[in-house]
């Protein structure tokens, strides 16, 4: 049975420290409020559970970025902050795992600054994925939208790094595959994807 990734999102304003007071100025761009959103990631806790959720797993290299934000409707007539995230295109080179049929895939993850009418909103302590770069991407397919999301977001993506594994996210999987080469992260791959045949 697939697991599904849940993202929680708290939005706080961002404050930038003062030389001569203990108090917090609120940090501002173009004179409008900074805010932060913090996402809450759900994330999985082995490299088979992260198979399991994922509906594509595949080699990639990043072409371009784009942030958008995106609405959501509102609860009792009150707007819903919109929630902001980096749509990356990217080259195919390998398909892994999934029926995935293109030479190119666009996925997003939180990541990003957008700048609205009256403020800026930022993702704090998450980084879009580097233009030219190689990764290894686990994807979830949403149906009712037609995009693809990271599995846990950041902590679905391995960068490719001269023949190593460099994980974007900070969970147990992450932790665990951190400067591996490229050969013994494939090969564990293969033995989980074998694994699942044989079920």
């Amino acid at each position: 049975m697939k697991s599904l990734t849940v993202v929680f999102v708290v939005i706080s304003l961002a404050v930038a420290p003062t030389a001569h007071s203990q108090a917090h100025t609120p940090e501002t761009i173009n004179n409008k409020p900074v805010y932060e959103a913090e996402v809450m990631r759900v994330v999985e806790t082995t490299l088979s559970r992260m198979w399991d959720a994922a509906d594509a797993v595949i080699d990639v290299q990043i072409e371009n970025s784009v942030v958008k934000s995106i609405s959501s409707p509102g609860v009792g007539g009150r707007p819903r902050t919109p929630l902001i995230r980096t749509f990356h295109t990217a080259k195919v080179l390998r398909i892994i795992k999934g029926d995935f049929k293109g030479s190119t895939i666009v996925f997003s993850l939180a990541a990003g600054q957008v700048e609205l009418p009256d403020k800026i909103i930022r993702i704090a302590d998450s980084e879009a994925l580097m233009a030219g770069a190689r990764y290894i991407v686990f994807l979830q397919r949403d149906e009712s939208s037609g995009t693809w999301t990271l599995v846990g977001e950041q902590d679905g993506a391995f960068k490719l790094e001269k023949g190593r594994l460099k994980p974007q996210g900070r969970g147990i999987v992450a932790k665990e595959h951190s400067n591996i080469t490229e050969r013994q992260f494939r090969d564990e791959l293969d033995r989980v994807a074998r694994a699942r045949q044989a079920h």
